[in-house]
């Protein structure tokens, strides 16, 4: 089980590499993704301006305030985003699933997931 400061660790690389490609690949969207672990028992809400920028990142579980929930155990969120494991293999094995729209994770995801050297 990877540590709580390790996903909240990753959720801030996640915010930063957003910043630095700018907010055109979230423009318009405005919605918050709940990026839930179920095995720490925590989420983290991470919220959408109109113009694309993140507004905010925060511990929370707000499932009815979220427009878009992917719900990982601790490690797959790790491997996911660190570019070990593919989201449609995590999705597969029942480690990542996703719930309400998927239209930003679409054209977020592609963004923050580190790619493997």
């Amino acid at each position: 089980m990877a540590e709580k400061d390790a996903i909240k660790n990753r959720l801030d690389r996640m915010v930063k590499k957003l910043e630095e490609i700018g907010p055109d690949v979230a423009e318009g969207w405005g919605g918050t993704i709940l990026f839930k672990i179920v095995d720490l028992d925590t989420g983290w809400m991470m919220k959408f301006a109109q113009d694309g920028t993140v507004e905010s990142l925060e511990e929370k579980v707000d499932e009815d305030a979220a427009t878009s929930i992917l719900e990982f155990k601790s490690d797959a969120f790790i491997d996911v985003f660190n570019g070990k494991v593919p989201p449609a293999q995590a999705k597969g094995i029942g480690d990542m699933r996703v719930y309400k729209s998927i239209d930003a994770l679409v054209a977020i995801m592609p963004e923050v997931i580190e790619k493997e050297n």
